[in-house]
């Protein structure tokens, strides 16, 4: 398990790293992701051991859980950061002092001790938590007390993330350097998240806490859950409990109830992030047949000879079953229910495999409802499918969001959100026609060649001796840089994600695939358009 300390630490390497990679004389303050802006100053401060939170930022809340996200986060960021480095060595880049610090730092001895943490708030400052809510901040830190100044409690949260990477120890105490320091900071992009595979590999809700304390660390705002997948079906359906009774691994121990769900989201919304769930659909919905079979096309011996690599993915939905549809249905409208709190739900539309439909024992019935139904080819059939679960969406008040796939076959509609996963040029293509986008492409955490989605011969494939050095590929690739967007179109860029699937991952291996390289997919999506001179 990572701990915060240790995401610090990792936060200090790539900051050192970038700074010698962008050419930077002096990098002056180290913090992950880079602020929008810093003025720094030649001093240092002390921060004394027993700092305290001035509770003057009561006066502007009334809400309770909001003074408790504040208190909480200067627990979290500041006095349990320093308590967990207080008695080590001093952290070093290298025992070489040759090539210590590449950068010109210069550390100076603190000429005053801070014992206070104020925090400002604006007029209304506790909106209801979304995507592109404010989440500016800025930092001042001089010789009498560290001030953060938000306009809402969720910028708070990410100054005090801010707050624990600035506070370094030294191996005696802990010093804030080049002060006096004032750090503003706010996105570059509303939606910065992470996507979660828990269908094949099974995360417990223990660990998904612990993977939102770390993304938000880094100033993620979404934990995207691909719940359910061909391999399992994880999620308790109220009405449809053989969903997860039979399509689970473990219906005793590897299923996440609605009160499981609303734990994790508050937990994610304590710390400044959404939870947006995700059900895969029409494809990769083979573990939807184990528990009511015949609602997938079971095309087995299809799969078999034309699929040999993860041939479940294939399978679909089959339209011909009578309860498929009430199926998707109850899907959605307890999505919308458990994930109140969050305005999105994801319903796929991915890889879906035509053959399966064809080669199906139900063939002659899916063709049958598809002349019934006015549905010409299985294109359409495809759209079809995917236009259903959006309107479910839309029924339930929510904005659906969809992968690439369904807008390529048309059956996105005009207010889905498109995740982009084969290339930026997909994005330039889906803005173009006035929707909104996503980029996953060159972000997938499981992959080391994170810029090849369809073959290693590509031209700006990068096949990397270590792992971890695809980091740099994650880093360069900027969402709209080379696309040639109006500014109007680069508006419809949201954002984008990291990707963990975890096809070769499970609770033991997530964190070192999953968060040791996932800053880099972040940074891209924050503060300045100069990305590549940012950091690494």
């Amino acid at each position: 398990m990572v701990s915060r300390g240790r995401l610090l630490l990792l936060a200090a390497a790539v900051a050192v790293a970038a700074c010698v990679a962008a050419g930077q004389g002096s990098p002056g303050v180290m913090v992950v992701p880079q602020p929008r802006a810093v003025v720094a100053g030649g001093g240092s401060v002390r921060v004394g051991k027993g700092v305290t939170l001035l509770d003057s930022y009561k006066e502007a809340l009334n809400d309770k859980d909001a003074a408790e996200y504040i208190e909480n986060a200067f627990q979290r960021c500041v006095r349990n950061t320093m308590k967990a480095q207080d008695g080590l060595h001093a952290w070093t880049l290298s025992l070489h002092p040759e090539i210590q610090y590449q950068v010109n730092t210069t550390v100076v001895a603190p000429t005053a001790t801070v014992s206070s943490v104020r925090v400002v708030l604006g007029k209304q400052p506790f909106p209801a938590l979304d995507v592109g809510v404010d989440e500016s901040y800025t930092v001042q830190v001089n010789n009498e007390e560290i001030t953060l100044n938000a306009s809402t409690v969720w910028g708070v949260l990410h100054a005090f993330e801010t707050v624990a990477q600035l506070i370094n120890w030294d191996g005696k105490s802990f010093t804030i350097q080049h002060t006096p320091l004032l750090i503003t900071d706010a996105p570059r992009y509303p939606w910065r998240g992470m996507l979660v595979d828990t269908a094949r590999h099974f995360i417990p809700l223990d660990k998904l806490k612990q993977l939102v304390d770390g993304l938000s660390a880094m100033k993620f705002n979404v934990l995207h859950l691909h719940l359910t997948d061909a391999q399992s079906f994880p999620f308790e359906v109220s009405s449809y409990k053989e969903l997860s009774g039979k399509g689970a691994f473990d219906p005793n121990h590897a299923v996440y109830t609605h009160d499981d769900m609303s734990a994790l989201i508050e937990h994610a919304r304590s710390r400044g992030m959404v939870v947006m769930p995700e059900f895969d659909l029409p494809g990769h919905t083979a573990s939807w047949g184990l528990g009511y079979p015949g609602v997938t096309a079971s095309c087995w011996d299809y799969l078999n000879a034309h699929q040999p690599d993860y041939p479940e993915n294939g399978m679909a939905l089959n339209p011909a079953d009578s309860r498929t549809f009430p199926i998707v249905d109850a899907i959605v409208a307890d999505a919308a229910s458990v994930f109140a709190s969050c305005a999105y739900v994801n319903v796929g539309g991915d890889e879906v495999d035509h053959g399966c439909w064809q080669n199906a024992p139900q063939h002659e019935a899916i063709t049958t409802w598809m002349q019934q139904n006015n549905v010409a080819n299985f294109s359409q059939l495809e759209a079809y499918f995917t236009r259903y679960a959006q309107e479910a969406v839309v029924k339930n008040k929510k904005t659906p969001m969809v992968w690439e796939d369904a807008f390529t076959v048309g059956g996105a509609l005009p207010e889905s959100i498109i995740g982009i996963w084969r290339s930026k040029e997909k994005l330039a293509e889906v803005v173009h026609s006035g929707r909104k986008a996503l980029l996953l492409y060159g972000y997938y955490q499981d992959m080391e060649a994170p810029l090849c989605t369809q073959s290693l011969e590509c031209p700006e494939c990068t096949v990397n001796w270590l792992w971890i050095w695809t980091y740099v590929d994650m880093y360069g690739n900027d969402p709209i840089a080379d696309l040639n967007l109006s500014q109007e179109e680069a508006d419809l860029v949201l954002g984008g994600e990291a990707a963990m699937w975890s096809e070769s991952v499970d609770v033991l291996s997530w964190d070192v695939r999953g968060l040791t390289r996932s800053p880099a997919v972040h940074l891209p999506l924050l503060p300045t358009n100069n990305t590549k001179q940012q950091i690494l």
